[in-house]
């Protein structure tokens, strides 16, 4: 073991606790720049046959508030071993090295002192800081805390398939339309050979046929990929292993062809560690179900190694199977998930949509919520043939009413884009899947892209990171279609769906009352006043046309006495002839039940069994197909039963 010299730990000791300058007695130190990418090289004493297997290099740094944070560094290439540092805090940084081969001098023991300075340049993940979940836990921020609303792309084969010129076509594109975020496979995730994918560079994912072996010179591109996301202002969400390759998840008919449990989890290592300096979210797994002890220890354990890798300072979610979501397989305290996603898949006009984002909305601890995999543009229906009965393809204004009831039902944190031709990287050179008929260059021009720019600037000019679900202020009138909504406190917002055809009657809580109101189109972003109307809590409105329609109406607040406890009003209007509102309170944040019962008892209808937050609600009970007659409600809700009647009169 190389001895430590008692001169340098004492100079180091006093830099640290200087704090205001980058040279000490002579000693020159290294310059860094706030959340800015550095490299740390270390040469290795020894050339390993496998580095992946044979050693390890960990580095742990001390910062000046007492911050120590600690990484894992990874081989690349020859004698060549790097750790990959952005440095949060400005001032006296000092580091240490540690290896497995203790007797490796280039690697073990290696100890140095660093100073950072301000970051003045326009990147915004450097100048608010790196993202962060809110205070609130709904949403995501940046490290200054100004809110990030997450406009995700999805471009899963992009490791392998593309090519830089493609490469800054794309994100110049994605980028002009306001996306932040990219998803993205490094590997593949159709497809696995023995040397895994050759990218478009004559590079292979594995060396000499051996899933132990990751070729570092593979990931020089990858690196160009992130670097060039990171620079134009977008996250990148990686998935460093899809779940199938997994041997937990493997098919018997695919053969040989998986990735076994300690490989996976060296390359978790590798992916995170090499991405550890930059401004990467994490996707654990990928379109699959964790429904055993053995698949969700495995899962927890890759995450861990992740998060552990990259000193626990980016965020990390899971990709469950179409139809389920993070929190179906994972309890919604899992320290590792930073916000949970759910996979509402390709099905049209999927009542899932909107039933699980508020069911993460609900959930507790709150995390954000959001829909990572809804329908993509361009892909068949339910991921049909063309040839089956009924075959369509996805439109824009399917993606459209995935978007938005996603997000109003309380998968609040955002929405994740997708078109066919674009996540497999559809090209003349390797075609995609799924039967898509353009080119990943012509998809991107797809008009669906270019609609989710409309939202999101609907949603920030909304701050949409107050909404939280409201859909027992709406009814719809004669017909099965739903209309989601939400509200900010200071805005109703609700997403008609297309060829409603039919009143929607709101009814607010007595505290608040509507003053205006209007329509906007979601595929123009233009406004269209709604139907004048008094101030009042009950109101009806009809769509412009038959095609979808965002509403947005101003909300104000009456002046009312809060209650201590919890209320339960009479209901309004009493006498009623079909519809009616029942006012109540909720003192704390808790379960909430509002059951209908006949005079004798029996349950007519359960209004609502859910999760609410504390305050004024409001739910509307319509009673067609029942008699005139004297009828009961009771709420339900902090260990209290409180119960009225109300007067059906037809």
């Amino acid at each position: 073991m190389r001895e430590i010299d008692l001169s340098q730990v004492i100079l180091i000791s006093c830099f640290l606790s200087i704090g205001f300058t980058k040279e000490v007695s002579g000693y020159q130190v290294d310059t860094l720049t706030f959340l800015t990418k550095k490299e740390f090289i270390f040469i290795s004493d020894s050339i390993y046959q496998n580095p992946h297997t044979e050693v390890k290099l960990d580095i742990t740094f001390l910062g000046p508030k007492g911050e120590r944070i600690s990484q894992a560094g990874y081989w690349d290439g020859d004698k060549i071993f790097k750790v990959r540092f952005a440095p949060p805090t400005i001032g006296n940084w000092y580091y240490e090295t540690s290896s497995s081969d203790i007797n490796n001098e280039g690697l073990h023991n290696n100890s140095s002192t660093f100073y950072v300075v301000d970051y003045t340049g326009p990147n915004k993940f450097k100048s608010k800081g790196w993202l962060k979940v809110s205070e609130t836990g709904r949403y995501l921020t940046y490290g200054d805390g100004t809110p990030f609303f997450y406009l995700g792309d999805t471009a899963w084969e992009m490791g392998w398939k593309s090519n830089k010129e493609e490469l800054v076509t794309y994100l110049q594109d994605r980028k002009s339309k306001g996306f932040n975020v990219i998803h993205t496979v490094p590997l593949s995730h159709q497809y696995l050979s023995n040397n895994g994918r050759r990218n478009q560079y004559g590079e292979d994912f594995f060396l000499d046929e051996d899933y132990y072996k990751i070729n570092p010179r593979y990931f020089d591109y990858i690196d160009e990929i992130v670097d060039m996301a990171n620079e134009n202002g977008m996250l990148v969400a990686i998935v460093p292993l899809w779940g199938w390759l997994n041997e937990l998840h493997r098919n018997p008919d695919w053969g040989d062809n998986y990735i076994n449990i300690e490989q996976s989890k060296l390359m978790a290592r590798y992916i995170s560690s090499r991405y550890a300096a930059d401004n990467v979210v994490w996707i654990v797994g990928g379109d699959d179900r964790y429904d055993t002890d053995e698949r969700r220890e495995f899962w927890d354990s890759f995450a861990r190694i992740i998060k552990n890798s990259t000193g626990w300072r980016q965020l990390a979610t899971v990709h469950p199977r179409g139809w389920s979501a993070s929190f179906d397989y994972f309890d919604p305290d899992t320290e590792w998930i930073d916000f949970q996603m759910y996979q509402s898949s390709h099905l049209v006009s999927a009542y899932y949509v909107y039933r699980t984002g508020k069911r993460g909305f609900n959930l507790e601890p709150i995390k954000p919520v959001i829909n990572g995999e809804p329908n993509y543009e361009d892909i068949f229906n339910d991921l049909q043939r063309p040839d089956e009965e009924g075959a369509f393809r996805v439109r824009p204004v399917h993606v459209r009413e995935a978007a938005y009831q996603s997000i109003l039902s309380g998968a609040t944190m955002g929405i994740n884009y997708g078109a066919n031709g674009i996540w497999q990287w559809s090209t003349e050179r390797n075609a995609g899947s799924h039967f898509a008929r353009d080119n990943v260059m012509t998809a991107i021009h797809y008009p669906g892209s270019s609609q989710m720019t409309i939202l999101k600037d609907i949603m920030v000019q909304y701050n949409w990171y107050k909404l939280k679900p409201v859909q027992e202020y709406v009814t719809v009138e004669n017909s099965d279609k739903v209309v989601i909504t939400g509200s900010t406190g200071q805005h109703l917002i609700s997403y008609f769906p297309s060829n409603l055809n039919s009143k929607v009657k709101f009814i607010l809580p007595q505290n608040l009352y509507v003053s205006s109101s209007k329509f906007i189109n979601p595929t123009t972003g233009e406004e269209v006043l709604a139907s004048s109307m008094p101030d009042t809590r009950s109101f009806s409105v009809t769509p412009p046309d038959t095609m979808d329609w965002l509403f947005v109406a101003d909300i104000q607040k009456k002046a009312l006495t809060i209650p201590t406890n919890v209320q339960l009003y009479q209901n309004y209007p009493n006498p009623f002839n079909s519809n009616t509102v029942i006012d109540y309170y909720v003192s704390e944040r808790g379960k909430v039940t509002l059951t209908v019962y006949d005079s004798i008892g029996r349950t007519v209808r359960v209004l609502l069994n859910e999760i609410q937050l504390k305050g004024f609600h409001a739910s509307s009970f319509n009673a067609k197909g029942l008699s005139s007659g004297v009828y009961f409600y009771r709420l339900e809700t902090g260990g209290q039963n409180i119960i009225n009647k109300m007067t059906l009169i037809k």
